[in-house]
């Protein structure tokens, strides 16, 4: 899809800020609203635009720690591992990648002890998770 100037624009504040309404983002623009809606619904039915997210503080929820987790599979167990972090409440996305690592995962734990307890009880005991290596996030 060719993305106009107006498509750009659009993409770059509502990555911004996913709640901005179409009466905002067409003053910020110079076009109706009616105009951005059907920007918006062509760059949603393209694909350009998979979904709208929000970015939650988890050290309000009482889960100040956050960390990433580094991932390395057995490629035979990958459907296992992939099905596992899935369903796994700790666990905030999940990213397959390229490289030495095979995913990429967050996690937002109450506390170091938590966060160690669950690779170690939890994804250690993952069949087909042969490393791990955790980064904690300190900002």
């Amino acid at each position: 899809m060719d993305l106009t100037e107006n498509d750009r624009k659009i993409l770059e504040l509502l990555s911004k800020d996913s709640r901005a309404s179409y009466t905002d983002l067409s003053k910020e623009l110079g076009i109706s609203d009616v105009a951005v809606k059907k920007r918006i619904d062509k760059l949603l039915s393209e694909g350009v635009i998979k979904n709208f997210t929000i970015n939650i503080d988890y050290e309000k929820l009482g889960k100040p720690v956050y960390g990433i987790v580094l991932l390395k599979i057995i490629p035979k167990e990958l459907e296992r591992v992939k099905a596992f972090l899935e369903k796994t409440e700790e666990i905030i996305s999940k990213k397959r990648v390229l490289g030495e690592y095979d995913f990429i995962i967050e996690i937002a734990a109450e506390s170091i002890t938590k966060l160690k307890e669950f690779i170690e009880e939890k994804l250690g005991n993952v069949k087909g998770v042969i490393e791990t290596n955790t980064l904690i996030l300190v900002e």
